[in-house]
Order: structure tokens, then sequence, then C-alpha cells
């Protein structure tokens, strides 16, 4: 039986999207993201005031296909669609408050700023060079002087504005150097600050500090890669906050997302073992990091080596709500409700038919289980015999839990505060019967 994870990681201003398939990545602002799934497939997706909607983007030698999700929406959901008769029609997907979703709003990133390369400072020296040139060719005595300075003027700031781009250049090749070296160069960075007429602690030109940010961050994430951040490698980042004006909140989230991007890795396999927690816990001391710096990634963490655990079958024995079969144990008692992916209502706008979908709950009341069984408790009890599921599939942000049951076409989809944990005890439960 399978059993697969989904949870989106915030990465600085990427969002990692962990999925059965992998890894996907996707970027944009509150309301509109472009991306690529775990397979690579180009898609857009977006939405507001509660509507939601996601559609792949049509590529050279393919076609334009459903999504496997929407934001918010169903696992194997639904997306944007030309229905057989040929007349378009997008689906939408709207939060209904059925699930006991997380609580962290994964909508508000922020936004990627638009890429601004600085305008080259020689620019202005070549107008002014420009311009006494005319003034030198088309006018005569005190025009034809004051064109003549003009030149002479532009030209010799225009070299010493390459001198400088030249000298940057320099100092950033031997930064890089020094970066991938993993060790600290003070020799190289008094250099910079004496040319640069600073003292220590002291920002750098805006220029400069947009580069130095951007080596910064490239010296985090590769230190993050490795198993530990040594004296040697601490002394770098240390070095290289410096150069940028001295550690600050930004400086100390740029390593957070460092150590981020790392647990998204580790948490590929949806498992963390006793090996990558250790791992883990010595690139965050290396990185001067604490447990609030990552919140709820962090507590994933923990709760993937606990879900480890369960699978290597150290399963909690709970007291049930109601009497069990003889023989038989509880090992999760827990809020729950049975959902249903229903339409909502549709519209036309534009000439175009939208259908909005949303979760209803269907029913509702104590999630039960043992080892024989999946029960929810609803007056009655709704049961799943655990031989029966096929497939386990966990959206850690809607809580979600999607199991595929041998003979029903349709997975069938549940909800509880604690997704992981009881999508971790099922998946245990099932591999033994």
């Amino acid at each position: 039986m399978s059993f697969f994870v989904r949870k989106a990681f915030r990465f600085g201003p990427l969002r990692l999207n962990l999925s059965k398939s992998g890894i996907g990545v996707s970027a944009g602002i509150k309301g509109a993201r472009l991306g690529l799934d775990s397979r690579g497939r180009p898609y857009v997706a977006g939405g507001r005031h509660g509507l939601y909607y996601r559609e792949y983007i049509k590529t050279p030698g393919g076609t334009r296909s459903g999504g496997p999700g929407l934001p918010g929406g169903p696992p194997g959901g639904r997306s944007g669609s030309t229905p057989s008769s040929g007349r378009r029609q997008v689906t939408l997907w709207e939060p209904t408050g059925a699930t006991f979703a997380s609580e962290t709003d994964h909508s508000a990133e922020p936004p990627i700023p638009a890429p601004s390369p600085p305008a080259s400072p020689a620019l202005p020296w070549v107008a002014g060079a420009l311009a006494g040139l005319l003034l030198l060719v088309f006018l005569d005595g005190l025009g034809m002087l004051l064109g003549l300075t003009i030149l002479v003027a532009a030209g010799a700031g225009g070299l010493r504005a390459i001198i400088r781009v030249r000298r940057k250049e320099r100092w950033l090749e031997e930064l890089q150097a020094m970066v991938a070296a993993g060790r600290w160069d003070p020799d190289l960075a008094r250099r910079i600050r004496a040319e640069l007429g600073v003292s220590p602690g002291t920002p750098p030109p805006p220029g400069l500090k947009r580069e130095l940010e951007g080596i910064y961050r490239e010296a985090c994430g590769i230190l993050a890669e490795g198993t530990q951040v040594d004296e040697d490698e601490w002394e770098l980042i240390q070095g290289l906050e410096e150069l940028l004006g001295g550690p600050t909140p930004e400086t100390r989230a740029v390593r957070a997302d460092a150590l981020r991007g790392l647990v998204a890795i580790l948490a590929t396999d949806h498992r963390i073992t006793d090996e990558e927690w250790e791992i883990l816990d010595r690139v965050r001391d290396g990185l001067r990091l604490d447990h609030a710096d990552l919140e709820e990634d962090l507590d994933l963490v923990i709760r993937l080596r606990e879900m480890e655990r369960i699978r290597q079958g150290e399963l909690p024995e709970v007291e049930s709500p109601i009497p069990l079969r003889r023989g038989e144990t509880a090992h999760l008692t827990a809020d729950g409700r049975l959902l249903r992916d229903r339409q909502l209502r549709r519209f036309q706008r534009g000439g175009v038919a939208h259908v909005v979908r949303g979760w209803v709950v269907e029913r509702e009341g104590p999630l039960v289980v043992t080892d024989r069984r999946l029960l929810l408790l609803d007056g009655g009890a709704y049961e799943i015999p655990l031989r029966e599921i096929l497939d386990l599939e966990v959206d850690l942000d809607e809580n979600l839990i999607q199991i595929v049951r041998d003979g029903r076409a349709n997975p069938i989809v549940f909800t509880t505060p604690d997704a992981l944990m009881a999508g971790a005890i099922l998946a245990r439960l099932s591999e033994t019967r």
C-alpha cells in the first residue's frame, strides 16, 4: 500500500510543493502564481475572494491538461476544462470551512520583486560625451570650447565609472571563490572597505549591496546542504553579514530560508529518520537558529520523526469511545468528518460557464482507528475495514486524508485535526493486514 504526504514549504519568495510525485516549485503574488508541478508541467493558478483555480499551460508537442489538484481543493481534484459540447467551462474551488485546515495562510506569500538591474554607471557620462560632441561639431567659438570641455570631462568620468565596475566585478569573483572554499578572508573584507571608504558595519552602496545579498543567500544555501556548519563556515557567514552592514532580521531570515530548503529536501520521502534529525539539528545549531525561526516547518519535522517511529511499529494505544470486538485495539480517537466534493453553484461570465465546487460535510463525529478498521461515529458507524485500503494520501495544509478503497472508483476523503498522525497510523496498520 502507498502512503504519501502533501505539504507546501515557504522558501524565501518561492514555495516548494511536496507531493507523491516529488517536489514542485511555484512563485508569484497573492492571487496569482506560476509554477512547475513535480512532473515538470507548467501551470497557472490564482483566485481571490475565496475562489481558486488551477490550469495547466499548453506546451509545444503537448496539450493543456487538467491539474492534479486545486489550491485548497480535493486531492486529485478538478481544473478548468472544455466539456465535450465544445463550450468552455472553468471550474473554481471555494473553501467552505468543512476541513480542519491548518491555521497557516499559504496564499499570502510576499510578492517577488520584478527584476530591475541597475543602470550602467557609465551611461550618464556617455550621454554627456554625446552632448559635448554635438556642441563641438555644430558650434564654434565659446560653444566649441564648451563642447570640448564637456567631452573631456565625460570621458574622464566614464573611465572612472568603468574602473569602479571592473573593481566591483573583481571583488564579487573573489567573494564567490571564498564562498566555494567555505572560508572567510578578512584581508579581502578590509580591502573592500578601504577602497569603498566605509567603516566596519556600514552598509555598502545600493548597487554593491544587491550583489552581496545574492552571494550571502547563495552561501547560506550551500552551507545548509551539508551535514553541519563548522566554525570556519560560520565565520564566513558573519563576515558576509558584516559587509552587508551587520546582522539584521533580514539576514537571519535568509539563514532560516536555507534551513527550510534542507527540511523540504529531507522530507521528500515523507519521513525523517534519526540520522536526518541529527543533521538538521547540527545545521540549525551551526546557523545559530532556534525553533522559533522555522515555526511550523520544524514542528512538521518533529511530527515526521514521530511518524517514522509509527512506521517502525511503535503504535499508541488509546481508549475507544465504543465497545470493540474481542481482541481489537484502538490506536487513535479524534474528531473527524467525511467530506464530499460538491457543485455549489454555477454562473456565466463573459460567455464562459463557471462551476464553483467545494467540500461539504456528509458525516461528522468521533473518528476511531483500530487494528482492524476505521470508524466514523455519527449516530451509527461508518466503517472501512483496513484490508480494503489500497492507497493513502495526506494533505497537511488542509488536514485531509484521501483513501483509495478496494472496489470503489472514487477516493474517500476524511478531515481530522491531526491528519498526519491519523494517516501514519492507518498506513502502518493497513500494511500489516
